[in-house]
């Protein structure tokens, strides 16, 4: 009879035996334990020790956008939302303390009576029955032993439990189980599970659906209501018996609960952007995460694992707009050429929309933010004649702009330095306004050498644009930047002189709903107010009547600049209005030597596709709002000439 006993009851039997007497007789020993029906108080002798320390659940962590709404979900192998006991329903809790562990408020962490009982009913009836570890074991082997089934392992749990009974009060010991047992599916807790197999939260669930998630707790893949369909309803079947027995439920329930369909899809919780968002928000979520983990306060683990809370400047609107323009504007090469854009607000900083590429090929290389960045071409000119703007000069001084022109360029390649104005103009002598315009290129190597490249490269760094070589062949946008940075620069002069570093994270709390991230707004005076306006006076002259016609907005003032490199390789239009900051760049992400001559029947210019995107975006993003003038520019003193 014992061998038959202990052969179907197996480790839990000898685990109570060396728990209770440490005799080798089994069938005394039982007997023992049978007397003492009730009493733990042998066990309960465990010499006093530190307290247990549980550590931090992984949870799921949520990204939201401007507004507030759910963004995307960051998340590694284990899907888990904690959950606080007082948003699990009370069925839930009930049904979980009487299939599993019904005198749970009554033990001290191990139940022997509910462990011979068990063992009982898995030898006799073979009908469902307790386990033969309460609630308080089950957390302690998943928090802190494993599931290797040892006797040595099955004593330390036991008395683990007891300890931590002491130290935690029940609801906080329930609360712990619910938010870590396992359900199937990369479902831990609950609250994952409930999403998982009905896509609701756990504070909505219903009898039929507590008493399938009860019913998988012991085995998940053998239960698996997916996969194993017919297991998973007869499993259900008895735990709604059992419950019926232990008067939870009454008979009427117990029939729904048979009567009710299985899930037969999954709704697993998406990693990456939610359905309800635009397609490329992900190169928007790709650069919070990188920005995250790269704090360190933050970092990886926490990341994913802390349940953090994380809000965000996304506009879903500005998003959208931008998705659509990139969409529409840019010609289809099959991913060759690529535009990427990235919008940042003046005076704030922050990042409104980005697109890093082709949409649907988010996890790639993000051309908006990464570094090395691009040359600007002509779009980095305005900084050079902001810098001669900071030196007291004015737009009506006067620059030699004729070319082919050509400089010594001592200890550099070529030596000397030969420039051409574009299309092979010759050019002219005439105002700076008039050479911006024109874009002329021997105008601004003069005026770059007049001012002093080191001062140009000072004064970007104001911008956030840094790591610039002082190469002669620097005015002409020969440093590389990516759009980001080149957004955020621009934003400066519609702030009056105000630059504000670009940012994508306003607030992260951590599972606890304290702030442990706060954004610092710390905008800092990179030029005069006069000097921005007066770079604006002059872009704006661009975009009415140079290569940036294409960008002007019904109804907007707008200012702007065009940027084209050496045989087309890149394409850029930065502009902006009092609103938006943004920055368009088009070409080949892997590579600056891929030439556009031919792209769509046309070689491509800042002029062409870029303009058009940055056009239709800004136009979208513009259409509710009133009109708001730049702030005017001082009246200028008669031009001198600048050599």
């Amino acid at each position: 009879m014992w061998r038959t006993f202990l052969s179907k009851s197996g480790t839990i039997l000898r685990i109570l035996v060396t728990m209770a007497v440490g005799v080798a007789g089994t069938v005394v020993a039982t007997r023992m334990l049978a007397q003492q029906v009730g009493s733990t108080a042998h066990l309960a002798n465990v010499p006093e020790q530190p307290d247990i320390i549980l550590e931090q659940l992984n949870s799921r962590s949520v990204v939201y956008d401007a507004d507030g709404n759910e963004l995307a979900i960051l998340r590694r192998a284990e899907d888990r939302e904690l959950v606080p006991l007082s948003k699990m329903p009370k069925q839930l809790q009930e049904a979980v303390v009487g299939i599993e562990d019904r005198n749970f408020y009554q033990h001290n962490g191990v139940n022997i009576r509910g462990t011979l009982r068990a063992l009982v009913a898995n030898t006799q009836s073979g009908d469902i029955s307790q386990g033969g570890s309460t609630i308080t074991q089950q957390l302690v082997k998943q928090s802190l032993l494993g599931t290797q089934q040892t006797v040595e392992r099955k004593v330390k749990e036991a008395a683990l439990a007891i300890r931590l009974e002491k130290q935690m009060p029940k609801d906080q010991i329930l609360e712990r189980y619910l938010n870590i047992v396992y359900l199937g599916n990369r479902a831990y807790g609950v609250q994952a599970a409930s999403q998982t197999y009905f896509n609701k939260e756990v504070d909505q669930l219903q009898w039929p659906e507590i008493a399938l998630l009860v019913s998988i707790i012991p085995n998940p893949t053998r239960y698996d209501p997916i996969k194993n369909p017919d297991t998973s309803k007869s499993r259900r079947a008895l735990v709604a018996k059992r419950l019926r027995q232990l008067d939870v439920i009454t008979p009427d329930i117990e029939e729904t609960i048979n009567a009710a369909p299985l899930p037969t899809t999954l709704t697993p919780v998406p990693v990456g952007v939610t359905e309800n968002q635009t397609i490329g928000t992900n190169y928007f979520v790709e650069e919070v995460k990188r920005t995250l983990i790269a704090d360190p306060q933050i970092g990886e683990d926490l990341l994913y694992k802390g349940g953090l809370k994380v809000y965000t400047t996304f506009d879903p609107k500005a998003q959208g707009d931008a998705e659509e323009a990139v969409r529409a504007k840019t010609p289809d090469t099959g991913g060759r050429f690529v535009s990427a854009l990235a919008a940042v607000e003046p005076g704030s900083g922050r990042v409104k929309a980005l697109v890093g590429g082709p949409l649907g090929g988010e996890n790639q290389f993000n051309a908006a933010t990464q570094e090395p960045g691009r040359q600007p071409g002509s779009s980095f000119k305005p900084f050079v004649l902001a810098t001669a703007f900071s030196q007291g000069q004015v737009p009506n001084d006067i620059i030699d702009g004729t070319g082919p022109c050509s400089f010594p360029n001592p200890g550099g390649v070529p030596n000397p330095y030969t420039v051409s104005n574009y299309d092979g103009s010759s050019g002219a002598t005439t105002s700076l306004q008039e050479q911006t315009v024109k874009s002329s290129n021997c105008a601004f190597v003069r005026l770059g050498r007049r001012v002093g490249l080191g001062k140009v490269v000072d004064f970007v760094g104001k911008l956030g644009i840094t790591g610039i070589d002082t190469n002669i062949s620097m005015p002409l946008g020969t440093e590389e930047v990516t759009p980001m940075k080149m957004a955020a620069a621009y934003a400066a002069f519609a702030a009056d002189g105000q630059y504000s570093a670009p940012y994508l994270v306003e607030q992260v709390e951590n599972a606890q709903g304290q702030v442990i991230l706060q954004h610092q707004p710390s905008p800092s005076t990179a030029m005069a107010p006069e000097v921005a306006r007066f770079v604006t006076q002059v872009l704006e002259a661009n975009v009415e009547r140079g290569t940036g016609t294409k960008a002007r907005l019904w109804g907007q003032p707008v200012a702007g600049k065009t940027g084209t490199t050496q045989d087309y390789a890149d394409a850029w239009f930065v502009g902006y209005s009092p609103y938006m900051a943004t920055a368009v760049w088009m070409g080949n992400p892997k590579t600056s030597q891929d030439k556009m001559r031919s792209v769509g029947g046309i070689r491509v210019t800042g002029g062409t596709y870029p303009t058009e995107i940055w056009q239709a975006f800004m136009t979208k993003l513009h259409a509710d709002l009133p009109e708001v003038s730049f702030p005017p520019a001082p009246a200028a003193r008669f031009g001198g000439s600048l050599g």
